[in-house]
């Protein structure tokens, strides 16, 4: 049996001893494993209850914004403050300032338009990976005859709301990872007799060991006899100690 392990690199070509065809468990798990990295992640249908839910929380927020510029006992600092801490949406200093400085009918159609926008945009298919664009694109939604400053604001308030509603599914991802692994055939490996398994010089691969170990020139290893034999040579030292 040769000293042969993956990493060596050959001292002598080696040879096949006589002619042989086998599967190759090595080659084999490799076109499994490429198989595997070529599925695509799964994803569930478009849930319409996501799209609801972000759409009412807006809706939440949008009543929120419009309580704080009609309270006619707070003053500026104390309105200003409120909507800053609106969890949901981080309003800049400047939009806070634009919402509580226009008049009542220009808010009431931002309202109208966050809403609307936003109900657009999650009656699409939305992936986790369609995020950034949904919401770079979101400004070509609004009505152009909005102001520029006015549809920043619309921007700002909704794309803290836009969300996937497609979600990845662990489980079918797994089932297609494990459907494309079982399609793969096994891979059959053939040499004739003389023809060379290693040359000289060369790094031995898991795959040239696998081919090694089917003619017999290197052994198995056993990880039963390994264990064994360790515990039988610990035991032999303390006894030396001992002794």
């Amino acid at each position: 049996s040769l000293p042969v392990e993956i990493g060596d690199v050959s001292s002598q070509d080696i040879l096949a001893p006589y002619s042989l065809t086998f599967e190759s468990e090595v080659l084999t798990e490799q076109a499994r494993q490429n198989a595997a990295k070529s599925v695509s992640s799964v994803y569930l249908p478009a849930d319409p209850s996501i799209g609801r839910r972000q759409v009412e929380q807006l809706r939440t927020v949008l009543y929120y914004i419009t309580t704080v510029r009609s309270d006619d006992y707070a003053i500026a600092s104390e309105k200003i403050s409120d909507l800053s801490l609106i969890e949901t949406v981080s309003l800049s200093e400047d939009t806070i300032l634009q919402i509580l400085q226009i008049n009542e009918q220009r808010w009431e159609d931002i309202e109208f338009e966050a809403t609307r926008v936003l109900e657009q945009i999650m009656q699409n298919t939305l992936r986790d990976t369609d995020i950034y664009s949904a919401k770079r694109n979101s400004a070509s939604l609004i009505d152009f005859s909005f102001p520029e400053d006015h549809a920043n604001i619309v921007v700002e308030i909704i794309q803290p709301f836009v969300t996937a509603n497609s979600l990845l599914s662990a489980e079918l991802t797994d089932a297609a990872v494990e459907e494309a692994k079982q399609a793969i055939e096994p891979v059959i490996r053939s040499f004739i007799a003389g023809e060379t398994l290693v040359r000289r010089g060369q790094i031995v691969r898991d795959i040239d060991k696998e081919a090694l170990q089917r003619y017999g020139l290197i052994k198995m290893s056993d990880p039963t006899k390994d264990v064994v034999g360790a515990a039988i040579l610990t035991l032999l030292t303390i006894v030396v100690v001992g002794v």
